[in-house]
């Protein structure tokens, strides 16, 4: 059993409750800004879905055809979209449904996974579609079994790898969205199969973050000095002091 493996038995009915909750007030307000920047979007994969609350938002927004992606150890009696929507795969080795989609999403699923099987996971998402967001946590974010946090350029390197390129289109229209999780602010970028990009708005293409330019970390000064401090930190204690912030914030509600 590899060690992705044995952290996710602890993926429980209570993290995924807690997670939907999070991920739902955010989801409301992020999918239509999605729907805004890919308006030709009627079909959505989503990896690591979890309970599939992004999905079902995604369907209130207008799109039916929604496939959700996620390990065995979700319960399938708490999902939020139809059971046979759900497919159980191991997001750590190579996944295919054998079909295309408009849009392929993941969003704060790759932090947790191993981080050998970092390359294969984005070769995942590139096979399923030519537009990708994709968004997940750099280094000091801390957080639950974060096992693979890393710079947001690792990861445009393995998409650059698939011929997409980065696009910082989402950032800057939910910067002033305080009532969504921080990690979606700071984190979403839309990646694009160079070949297909001119699919895209006027507006969005001009977003294209130019080959000899890092993607910018835009989080304020004071988040930027925590995640300094936690990143110094092993792994362990980073796992702890999530456990317990997680915990404190389900009894405050």
């Amino acid at each position: 059993m590899s060690g992705a493996e044995n952290y996710k038995n602890v993926y429980d009915d209570d993290f995924f409750a807690y997670t939907s909750g999070i991920s739902w007030k955010s989801a409301q307000k992020v999918v239509p800004v999605f729907k805004e920047i890919l308006p030709f979007c009627r079909s959505v994969a989503d990896f690591g879905c979890a309970e599939g609350v992004w999905l079902k938002c995604w369907i209130e927004n207008g799109v039916d055809d929604v496939v959700g992606i996620d390990g065995a150890y979700v319960n399938t009696d708490a999902l939020h979209i139809p059971k046979d929507r759900f497919f159980a795969r191991n997001l750590d080795t190579p996944v295919d449904l054998g079909r295309t989609f408009d849009v392929a999403c993941s969003l704060e699923v790759a932090e947790h996974l191993c981080p050998e099987s970092s390359r294969e996971f984005v070769q995942s998402l590139t096979r399923h579609s030519d537009f990708v967001i994709f968004s997940a946590a750099p280094p000091g974010q801390g957080g639950e079994f974060h096992m693979n946090e890393r710079e947001y350029d690792e990861w445009r390197a393995f998409f650059a790898e698939q011929g997409y390129e980065a696009y910082d289109c989402v950032r800057s229209k939910l910067r002033d969205y305080h009532d969504v999780s921080f990690w979606y602010r700071y984190n979403v970028i839309l990646y694009v199969r160079k070949t297909a990009a001119d699919q895209l708005p006027d507006t969005i293409q001009a977003t294209k973050v130019a080959s000899d330019a890092k993607i910018p970390d835009i989080a304020p000064p004071l988040f930027k000095l925590r995640k300094s401090i936690v990143k110094k930190l092993p792994y362990g204690v980073q796992n702890k002091l999530a456990a317990l912030n997680s915990k404190l914030r389900s009894i405050a509600g």
